[in-house]
């Protein structure tokens, strides 16, 4: 498992989180590698079970992409290797409950910084894929994702702004913010005056920007949101 060590989330919790939603129909739902920890997939940053902390391996840069043979393929020959495992992952909780959140009405829509595509797998439509997709091919050199080093493609910035204004808040899942793609949308949301809520475990770069912060696991916290009645 690559979900860090963490304390377990309080009802009380949950209900603040309730609070926060309850009254704002048209939510967006930022979401990073956190929430996708509970399926299996390792992030980059937490200690002891992060990438950085396992490993040696660092992220293929852009440039270096762009500008290398070798580079290349050594992304690719990485890449074979891990995709039947990467494929079969599945959503958890947090992925499905959004689904259900989206169905309900409760939120207007996600921006994912992750590249897995589970929320489509669980069942969310109105997604948008900051950083691209590990599924959409570019074409022959580059897959149609954003590296580090790479910029977010400005169309994608620009439905994401939009998503934004029409929103009455941002509600964080998973994401330490510390990408500045995933930041900015923090920082656009409290200029134009709309309250943040944050769920992940530990600090993030954006919680002295926060109105609620629980830090705890979202699949804790989401498995127990609006649980739908027996």
């Amino acid at each position: 498992m690559f979900v860090p060590a963490h304390e377990p989330a309080h009802e009380s919790d949950c209900r603040r989180l309730e609070k926060f939603l309850e009254d704002k129909p048209h939510i967006l739902v930022l979401t990073g590698a956190g929430i996708s920890t509970e399926s299996g997939i390792p992030d980059y940053r937490s200690e002891g079970v992060g990438l950085y902390a396992r490993s040696n391996h660092k992220p293929i840069q852009h440039g270096d992409f762009v500008k290398s043979e070798a580079t290349r393929k050594r992304y690719w020959a990485r890449n074979y290797v891990g995709w039947p495992r990467f494929s079969s992952i599945a959503p958890n909780v947090t992925h499905y409950t959004l689904a259900r959140l989206e169905r309900e009405g409760r939120i207007s829509g996600i921006v994912t910084q992750n590249v897995d595509r589970l929320h489509g797998k669980a069942g969310s439509k109105q997604v948008i894929e900051l950083h691209g997709s590990g599924f959409d091919c570019g074409g022959n050199l580059k897959p149609e994702i954003v590296f580090f080093g790479d910029n977010v493609p400005m169309p994608r910035i620009e439905k994401v702004v939009r998503m934004i204004i029409e929103s009455d808040g941002v509600l964080v899942l998973g994401s330490s913010l510390t990408v500045f793609s995933g930041y900015r949308i923090i920082l656009q949301a409290k200029e134009l005056g709309l309250p943040v809520a944050i769920v992940n475990i530990g600090a993030t770069r954006g919680d002295p920007k926060a109105d609620l912060k629980i830090s705890a696991r979202c699949g804790e916290v989401m498995a127990n949101l609006f649980k739908p009645a027996r």
